[in-house]
């Protein structure tokens, strides 16, 4: 028996699992006396994960219509990213989602020409923004711990590679202290990590 469905690409992300079950619908008049009875009874049962997305730091990219979708009041914002589930544990595929513009003209070339040396500039100005945020994400996070493991394709795993990599000389103890009295210093500091304007 073969079972075929179909998922929108844009609702996935990390991991799938789909599990199968097989359940007893009726015994039938004249069943076997060792056979279930019971209608409900599950028969046979099967799971597969399907990895979907490498284990590398990684998430849902989606372009739509922001003033058809309703995001942002509908106003003309080039991109959101948009955090679905701040639990460091879960998958980062998951819980994070990258909104672009479609009608936005920059976006929209972006989209339709990615190689000129405009859209370079672009996209590395998206790509400082989203590690703004997820670092700011970190910071915020009381729970999110620098000195524990993460398992790989978490989020708790995303942010703290994000921190080490681009700011590398800070704890987060540290950064959740500049962030109350003087966040101008972690702002310059993740900038030069980044290379942020130097890479063009």
């Amino acid at each position: 028996l073969e079972l075929s469905g179909s998922l929108q690409g844009k609702e996935l992300g990390g991991r799938l699992t789909l599990e199968t079950w097989l359940l007893l619908r009726s015994p039938g008049t004249d069943p076997d006396p060792l056979a279930p009875r019971r209608p409900g009874t599950t028969l046979w049962s099967d799971r597969t994960e399907v990895t979907l997305e490498d284990e590398g730091q990684r998430f849902p990219v989606t372009a739509l219509d922001f003033t058809r979708a309703g995001i942002a009041g509908g106003r003309g914002g080039a991109w959101a990213l948009i955090v679905e589930n701040t639990d460091p544990s879960a998958s980062a595929a998951g819980s994070i989602r990258l909104l672009l513009n479609s009608s936005h003209p920059a976006i929209r070339r972006i989209l339709e020409s990615p190689a000129t040396s405009e859209c370079g500039h672009i996209e590395h100005f998206v790509r400082y923004d989203m590690v703004r945020q997820l670092v700011a994400l970190a910071i915020d996070m009381e729970d999110l711990d620098d000195s524990g493991e993460y398992e790989a394709g978490t989020l708790g795993d995303l942010l703290l590679f994000l921190v080490r990599n681009y700011l590398p000389d800070y704890d987060l103890r540290t950064l959740r202290g500049l962030r109350r009295s003087d966040f101008g210093e972690v702002e310059a500091a993740l900038q030069a990590g980044f290379r942020f304007l130097e890479r063009q």
